[in-house]
């Protein structure tokens, strides 16, 4: 953006639910400039475009509902979409400290929460998955299997200690 003007393409986002795509086109004989917007509007948008969204934290109070639905024995799926180096894995993993974990490290401490706080009342069997779709194929980004032959987890006391406790292995995933 160039003083309020878009040069060819830029992004704005006018609020929390949309993502505008300003295309600025020729129009005309004496090639005047035009600018044409392209809006999309989805149940929620985080940038850090948008004041007081761009924080992990804010990303997790908004989603937080998931790990109460999950434990509640909902399934449940979030989904993050995006081109290459738009954040994707910042938002799902995170970085280092606190206040820079991501969804995965928040939501997994949040389910273990929820279920120590009613351990008296509900018995769980947890389980996940988290995946990545990259050029058609997918990849087990939490348990190893044949087709991803490398444990991604760091701390393999804690894949021993629940392999110990019998809980499986998910099954393997495929895409059709």
């Amino acid at each position: 953006e160039n003083g309020g003007k878009c040069d060819n393409l830029c992004v704005k986002f006018p609020d929390q639910y949309t993502v505008s795509l300003i295309e600025t086109k020729e129009v005309g004989v004496e090639g005047k400039s035009k600018e044409v917007a392209h809006e999309f509007v989805f149940d929620r948008v985080f940038s850090a475009f948008v004041p007081g969204s761009g924080t992990q934290e804010a990303v997790f109070a908004e989603t937080r509902t998931f790990a109460t639905l999950a434990a509640e024995g909902i399934n449940t799926c979030i989904f993050a979409y995006g081109q290459t180096g738009s954040g994707k894995t910042w938002t799902m993993q995170g970085g280092k400290g606190k206040e820079n974990e991501g969804l995965k490290p928040r939501m997994i401490e949040e389910i273990f929460a929820i279920a120590d706080r009613t351990k008296d009342t509900f018995s769980y069997r947890i389980a996940f998955y988290m995946v990545e779709v990259y050029l058609g194929n997918l990849k087990d980004l939490i348990w190893k299997h044949e087709n991803n032959p490398k444990p991604t987890r760091k701390n393999k006391e804690k894949i021993a200690k629940i392999k110990k406790e019998g809980v499986p292995d998910p099954p393997k995933l495929t895409i059709n």
